[in-house]
């Protein structure tokens, strides 16, 4: 068939080539509707979809049975298109480090090891084996399931401690022994395995070979060595780790992980990955200059992705310097939306996908090394932060409106960062002296001692005798429960267990406080303070529904005073018990 023809030139096999003209004429089905009608064996059909996955030609719906989408060939073919020209530029970057390397490599007759060539399949296993068996220290190994099979029994009954790792490629059918090799050896999966199967002994002999052809090479030259050895840190860098692989193979989910990448160029990069795999909506808060940077490096990636019907929201602080990138944006499909003085960059992707980033120098550059970004798939922190930035979505400003704001000249409300202490609490007693209704308080275990401490507690009580409602969430402990039966004399406190959120306190509607946990783990003190409707509106949703939640203090007291009781009861009766045991006689 011609077609089949054809997608075999863009690099497809002639069994994806199959199942892609298969299920495009299909819309969607299962993979045993898929292998009837493509004629692929029933047995190889998913890691047949599995690969036109990962190059962007199929989509995948993790249900009960699983259920897969034939990808719009032109969509298809763009990402292709950008998958290879970031490999020929990886392969550009390799080469010219090799390029730099090999220019230093120099001849010596007393340092250039040894160099042998093998022709022979069955010698190349042998040599291989005698290799791996002279190994004292470390292994590291690229290579497919076939020729690790050959090579287990070495492994599985070695006595030595050695570090092994290795670089396979782990599909449908090869998980099972992929976990086995996962107990006496570091695993990751790499989807292009390179042509050249790789053994490096020790950090100190190499073995490069071909099985197929057959043809290896065996060197302890110390160049060629660290020459292979830099390559193969560069397949280790870039490879999945296995654990992460077989949970997607598994259940169609990536296994719950956090990441930390450091520097403003190495996170973008990544973010050109992590859009191209959002499948239904992205959500966005950035800084101004952050719009610029989004139109600048990935507007062409967002066109994409919105051209395949995702819903993209991006919220900044629009001005007279970034509204022509904000529109801009907006003739791609992404939704623009205006908040004040936004402090960092936060995205949610489809529910699955949160990425934080914590911007040292807003420029418009990509060079930015401080910068360092958050990435994580934990369902619960996404959770949290997506019903927040929709919260945040809904009381934003319209393009529209902000576009009239700049023209007519209207004020914007307030966002500021505070750092050091004296003046957090200077501002949140001075802040607090104004409440005129309400003083809403979410914090920690040490709130309340705190609270006495540095006055904040006098002006609040000063404020309940003029008749401000005071409400309290606090974790209650035997530690400071009876600073807590104090505070519950003038205001109403609920008990929580833990908040993503760890410190807020919200006056009036109008006025918020927002301090996190890692000031702590940092040492530094700091504080967002924010007048901002939407970012209040925000905020006090989320201390209503933690508010609801919570237990009240009375009933956590209670708790906490019965098991005071029941412990000194068992201290009774055990107390009781000794004294009986040494008044009785043993005969």
């Amino acid at each position: 068939m011609v077609l089949t023809e054809e997608l075999e030139k863009l690099g497809l096999s002639s069994s994806e080539s199959k199942a892609y003209i298969a299920l495009t004429s299909m819309k969607e089905g299962r993979a045993s509707e898929i292998a009837r009608v493509s004629k692929i064996p029933r047995n190889k059909i998913y890691a047949v979809l599995e690969s036109l996955h990962m190059k962007g030609f199929v989509e995948i719906f993790p249900e009960k049975v699983m259920r897969f989408r034939a990808v719009p060939f032109d969509s298809a073919f763009l990402l292709l298109l950008e998958s290879t020209e970031r490999r020929v530029d990886e392969l550009k970057k390799i080469g010219e480090k090799l390029a730099n390397q090999l220019k230093h490599v120099r001849y010596d007759r007393q340092e250039v090891g040894e160099f042998t060539v093998y022709k022979s399949k069955k010698i190349i296993y042998k040599k291989l084996a005698e290799l791996l068996q002279s190994a004292h220290e470390s292994i590291a190994l690229c290579l497919e399931m076939p020729e690790m099979r050959r090579v287990r029994f070495l492994f599985r009954d070695s006595g030595k401690k050695l570090n092994v790792g290795i670089i396979t490629k782990i599909e449908t059918g090869t998980r099972s022994e992929a976990k086995e090799w996962m107990g006496f050896a570091d695993l990751k999966h790499i989807e292009n395995m390179p042509p050249a199967k790789i053994a490096v002994i020790d950090g100190k002999e190499v073995f490069v070979f071909q099985p197929d052809g057959p043809i290896a090479l065996h060197s302890t030259d110390k160049s060629f060595v660290s020459l292979i050895q830099n390559f193969t840190n560069i397949l280790w860098n870039s490879s999945l780790p296995a654990e992460e692989r077989i949970a997607w193979l598994e259940t169609g989910k990536p296994i719950e992980e956090m990441k930390l990448i450091h520097g403003r160029e190495n996170f973008y990069r990544m973010l050109h990955d992590i859009y191209r795999s959002t499948k239904k909506d992205v959500i966005v808060i950035t800084t101004a200059n952050g719009i610029i940077r989004i139109q600048k490096y990935l507007k062409e990636t967002l066109h994409d992705v919105s051209s395949r019907g995702a819903r993209i929201r991006c919220m900044s602080m629009i001005n007279k310097s970034n509204l022509g990138a904000a529109e801009d944006l907006t003739q791609i499909g992404v939704e623009i939306r205006h908040i004040e003085k936004p402090k960092a960059v936060l995205s949610c992707h489809d529910n699955s996908c949160l990425l934080l980033i914590q911007i040292e120098d807003d420029s418009t550059t990509l060079d930015s090394p401080e910068d360092t970004a958050v990435l994580t798939n934990q369902r619960s922190a996404t959770t949290t932060f997506r019903f927040i930035l929709e919260k945040m979505w809904e009381q934003a400003k319209s393009l529209e409106e902000r576009v009239h704001e700049i023209e007519t000249g209207k004020p914007v409300e307030e966002v500021k960062f505070i750092r050091d202490e004296k003046p957090i609490y200077e501002i949140t007693k001075e802040l607090s002296s104004k409440a005129e209704k309400e003083i809403c308080n979410l914090s920690t275990e040490w709130s309340p001692e705190r609270a006495i401490k540095f006055g904040t507690l006098d002006t609040d009580m000063d404020r309940a005798r003029d008749g401000v409602k005071l409400r309290y969430i606090y974790p209650i402990t035997k530690s400071n429960m009876e600073f807590v039966k104090h505070i519950m004399e003038f205001a109403e406190v609920r008990h929580i267990e833990s908040s993503p959120i760890r410190r807020v306190r919200i006056i009036d509607n109008k006025f918020c406080l927002l301090r996190q946990v890692e000031e702590e783990l940092l040492n530094e003190k700091f504080c967002i303070f924010s007048q901002a409707k939407d970012f209040v509106s925000a905020m006090k949703m989320f201390y209503e529904k933690m508010w609801a939640s919570a237990m009240p203090a009375e009933e956590r007291i209670k708790q906490l005073e019965g098991e005071e009781a029941e412990i000194e009861e068992a201290k009774r009766i055990i107390s009781q018990y000794r004294e009986k045991s040494v008044e009785e006689p043993f005969f």
